[in-house]
């Protein structure tokens, strides 16, 4: 049988059947402690976080003298262990490389793990990318839009000064354009801020060139 332990030595998943185990409550749910079954190669996987054979007579209880036990501890991306995989098997079937071979797919289970934990992290950081972007192109718009406000209100103030007489002409204009350049990066600095949208579309390479 091939188990699947938690890191509190409790069986969560089993592909394979062994009635005579089943029999003495070694099944799925089961949480083997030492004070339960003895020594097992779960139990000492599990404390010396290490890959653990245990043959035959090395067990305690009579109903496992049968078997031999293959335990491989499962880690996270920490170097944490968070699961550990174990082989049941008769002990004529067993060797050392077994162990071995449960060692490289335990790496591949851990590999897979901390990809799964990258990708969490890709996700969660976009995602907060995308909400200070937000807040990013929120603000531009708002100061944006106050700028203009009193750009128009000044560059009213200014024509009317103009028709009063009060400020000449020249004066005038030449404040006037200064309101258009700043309204101008105002245009720029929107444009930098907002999302870029991309306009797809197919065409022919030869064209293009």
């Amino acid at each position: 049988v091939v188990d699947i332990y938690t890191k509190d030595s409790i069986i969560i998943n089993r592909v394979g059947n062994a009635p005579e185990l089943d029999a003495y409550c070694y099944s799925v749910g089961s949480i083997i402690t030492e004070g339960e079954f003895g020594n097992t190669a779960i139990n000492t996987c599990l404390e010396l976080d290490t890959p653990t054979i245990l043959l035959g007579d090395e067990h305690f209880l009579d109903v496992f003298k049968r078997w031999a036990c293959l335990c491989v501890p499962i880690h996270d991306t920490y170097g944490a262990i968070i699961a550990a995989l174990n082989i049941a098997v008769p002990k004529e079937h067993a060797n050392e490389n077994m162990l071995g071979l449960m060692m490289v797919a335990t790496r591949g289970i851990e590999n897979e793990i901390m990809l799964l934990d990258e990708k969490t992290e890709l996700s969660t950081t976009n995602e907060a990318l995308t909400e200070f972007n937000a807040g990013v192109i929120k603000m531009a718009s708002m100061l944006s839009h106050e700028i203009r406000n009193s750009l128009s209100t000044i560059s009213a103030y200014v024509q009317l000064l103009q028709l009063q007489g009060v400020l000449d002409n020249i004066k005038g204009d030449k404040i006037i354009g200064e309101i258009g350049k700043i309204n101008r990066l105002l245009n720029n600095f929107r444009s930098l801020a907002e999302p870029l949208k991309l306009n797809l579309y197919r065409c022919l390479l030869d064209d293009l060139l």
